[in-house]
């Protein structure tokens, strides 16, 4: 259980510092819809981070029923 809410919290942690960065690098080249695709971008990269894992333990749950 630990080791799933440190995964939790490094991806929200990830998360928010890719879409601070993202926002910052984007917003003077597009303006406010830099704000959209960083975010989106962040969120992109949490679901990659956090598919595998879920997935897993998924087949885990399955295979004990």
């Amino acid at each position: 259980m630990v080791r799933r809410l440190r995964l939790l919290v490094a991806v929200q942690v990830l998360t928010v510092l890719a879409t601070v960065g993202g926002t910052l690098a984007l917003v003077p080249a597009v303006g406010l819809v830099g704000v959209g695709l960083a975010s989106l971008g962040a969120q992109a990269g949490a679901l990659v981070l956090v598919a595998v894992p879920l997935a897993r333990e998924l087949a885990r749950m399955r295979a004990q029923r």
